[in-house]
């Protein structure tokens, strides 16, 4: 794991596909989330995105197969 703490915090947009085995995302639909004071990893076949809350760090796993596309922005 990644120490967070030391790390710059970004805001992250993913765009997640319904149906991972979907290739495009067009029959099965994709919806969006999105994540503030972040930071990104890929491990394997898993995005990891972790988020700094006031007294706490809040991480979430995603199958790389079933994101879209993802934005990093400030």
């Amino acid at each position: 794991m990644i120490n967070i703490q030391d790390k710059k915090l970004f805001n992250i947009t993913l765009v997640i596909k319904n149906d991972p085995n979907d290739e495009d995302g067009f029959d099965s639909g994709t919806y969006t989330v999105d994540f503030k004071n972040s930071f990104m990893s890929i491990n394997g076949n898993s995005m990891i995105i972790e988020t700094k809350n006031e007294d706490s760090i809040i991480g979430k796993v995603f199958n790389l197969r079933s994101v879209e596309s993802y934005k990093i922005w400030q």
